[in-house]
């Protein structure tokens, strides 16, 4: 007995299709000796009678006690489930040399992020890791989260009606709000609690509308390009961020 898809609605990413989505971002927070790593996909979805929303689609916690290639491969699973044509948004705060195993597998899909405790956000750069270029952004911990929870206030972003969105939503309910001796806020996780869910939906928010998300598509298609993956019929008419893989 089949079942009848749920109407196309904005607030409810549960019933966006292939079709109705613009971009999508893997978000992959990698664990440090008390979380584990987990890949978060999240979309924007076009609707037809209004603005682009943008929003959690799907999420998992990885395997525990993996490392470099093996959880690599085991996010690769997760980016294959998906059509494995997001943009892959690694924090690789606590290991930078993750980024060659990620380089490997994904290509320039590849963003890397560090993301500093104290430290304001912005800069950025662009190097090659195993032959493959790739770009990589400093991020302010209390930037991303007071982004996010902006962004869900006012409906920018949304979350699906399912556990593991629940839990990615407590994780950053739960976090405890502190003021340092400079008047910084910062977000520390409270004893016994986890942040790997809520990190990696902070990241995905952070980069699915980014500004810079057409050059990290453009970059992914040249390397693409170059290295025989990718054949561009020149009658063809250009493709869009939806298929760029």
């Amino acid at each position: 007995m089949t079942t009848t898809p749920k109407p196309f609605s904005p607030t409810d990413p549960l019933t966006w299709q292939p079709r109705h989505l613009v971009r999508s971002v893997i978000a992959h927070d990698v664990a440090t000796t008390r979380d584990r790593s987990t890949a978060l996909l999240a979309a924007t979805a076009r609707a037809e009678w209004g603005p682009e929303t943008a929003g959690m689609i799907d999420a998992e916690r990885l395997p525990q006690d993996q490392y470099g290639t093996a959880r690599a491969a085991s996010l690769a699973k997760f980016d294959a489930q998906h059509g494995s044509r997001s943009i892959i948004v690694a924090d690789v705060s606590n290991d930078v040399s993750y980024k060659e195993d990620l380089a490997k597998a994904f290509g320039a899909r590849v963003i890397c992020v560090s993301i500093s405790r104290n430290g304001a956000s912005g800069a950025r750069a662009r190097e090659l890791v195993a032959g493959v270029p790739i770009t990589s952004y400093v991020l302010g911990r209390t930037e991303l989260i007071d982004g996010l929870h902006a962004r869900m206030s006012n409906g920018q972003f949304v979350l699906p009606q399912t556990e593991i969105s629940r839990d990615a939503f407590n994780e950053l309910a739960d976090l405890e709000r502190v003021i340092s001796e400079a008047g910084n806020v910062i977000y520390k996780t409270r004893a016994g609690k986890h942040d790997d869910l809520g990190m990696s939906m902070a990241i995905a928010a952070w980069a699915i509308n980014h500004q810079d998300f057409d050059a990290w598509v453009a970059i992914d298609r040249q390397q693409k390009i170059r290295t025989g993956q990718l054949r561009i019929n020149p009658r063809s008419s250009r493709a869009g961020s939806s298929g760029w893989t």
